[in-house]
């Protein structure tokens, strides 16, 4: 069989939930005897190259991302494009991501080769988006609205990250038919559980994802003023990631007194390697789907601090397997960070916890290669 993956971003550039969602995914079926390709946006030239057993074919784009700030890119010739979908002529087409440009080139595949199509969607409702501007949440509001409902009537079918997300495409229009829950991963070999003792004079707040505006950063800074306040001693703030929006939050962090508190540790190698060093997760995300970084924390036996968004209030139970805060609320983020400062039984039982839940539904649920069957089990029912 062969499967042809679309998404704006792969290995090993940028470095996004969408991306390793898309590697895993793809290395698992390639192995399972797949002939598997994946058609993504690179820099100014094409490029060609292998990735354990994935043909990446990476073809010059335009990134408007620093224009709009918000995660977005297009290839300069959809042609080029629509030639290698042509050339490697595959049984299924997979595009992730509704907000992905490459996905519309999964639509127009669709309808000019009638090749099978597979859409994942891998965000919820983005009405916290409102937070960053309304403007901004409008626009994308109307594109889900419009260009959404098209995507999901020209699929064949659709998986959902989570249920949240699930019941959010169907509200958009998306035919239940067609909809299937294929949740996302993590790999518990690798995200092994960080043997550190909780000391409440020591404490590294971690936080990873790109530094976009929906990702909620912004509001950490502003929780850190909070905590820093009455607990000046003690507490780093270490931040994985990179982004258009990091100079923005690094004058934030100037601008409050606060450098000394925040180390922006940019794009690292192993996200596993900081989780082993211990400390209190925090994902302050406006929007979600099914975040990676949080089922990493919950392996590496972390506590954690998260929003109230999409998909993850179904793998994190509050006061049990984490904290569940409001988006946006910063006073909210800074209670339940020094709650977790203070309380070092607390914060070591909600990580026992949390590895715990991974460890219990991993086979079932959250193993790469049992999603990986899933999606090898939804291509040959298409097929």
């Amino acid at each position: 069989m062969r499967i042809l993956m679309l998404t704006d971003y792969f290995y090993p550039y940028v470095g996004g939930g969408v991306e390793k969602v898309v590697y895993e995914v793809a290395k698992r079926l390639s192995r399972m005897g797949c002939e598997v390709s994946v058609a993504t946006l690179g820099r100014n030239t094409m490029n060609v190259y292998m990735v354990n057993g994935i043909k990446v074919y990476s073809f010059p784009s335009i990134d408007l991302t620093r224009i709009f700030n918000l995660q977005l890119a297009l290839p300069k010739k959809v042609t080029d494009a629509l030639r290698i979908v042509k050339d490697i002529s595959p049984d299924i087409v997979h595009a992730h991501n509704i907000f992905f440009t490459t996905s519309l080139l999964g639509v127009l595949t669709k309808i000019l080769y009638k090749r099978k199509l597979v859409l994942t969607a891998h965000l919820g409702s983005v009405r916290n988006l409102a937070l960053t501007g309304y403007m901004k949440a409008y626009a994308v509001t109307c594109y889900e609205h419009l260009v959404g409902r098209v995507m999901f009537a020209v699929s064949d079918a659709i998986t959902a990250v989570s249920k949240s997300v699930q019941n959010h495409i169907v509200s958009l229009g998306a035919p239940p038919e067609k909809t299937v829950l294929i949740p996302n991963g993590v790999d518990i070999d690798e995200f092994q559980p960080a043997n550190v003792h909780y000391d409440n004079n020591h404490v590294n707040v971690i936080s990873v994802g790109r530094l976009l505006p929906n990702k909620g950063f912004e509001y950490l800074v502003e929780a850190a003023n909070l905590v820093v306040a009455k607990k000046p001693i003690g507490v780093k703030f270490r931040i994985v990631g990179e982004g258009p929006h990091k100079k923005h939050l690094e004058d934030l962090v100037r601008s409050k007194g606060l450098k000394r508190y925040f180390e922006f540790m940019g794009k690292v190698s192993r996200v596993s390697d900081v989780f082993k060093e211990g400390g209190i997760f925090v994902r302050p995300s406006l929007t979600e789907g099914m975040p990676l970084t949080v089922l990493e924390a919950m392996a590496s036996q972390l506590p954690i601090i998260a929003t109230r968004v999409a998909g993850t209030p179904e793998i994190i139970t509050h006061n049990e397997t984490g904290l569940l805060v409001d988006p946006g609320n910063a006073h909210q983020l800074a209670d339940a960070i020094l709650l977790l400062c203070n309380s070092p039984e607390f914060a070591e039982k909600l990580g026992r916890k949390a590895r715990e839940f991974i460890e219990r539904n991993y086979k079932q649920q959250y193993s790469w290669d049992t999603i990986a069957r899933k999606y090898l089990s939804l291509y040959k029912s298409l097929w």
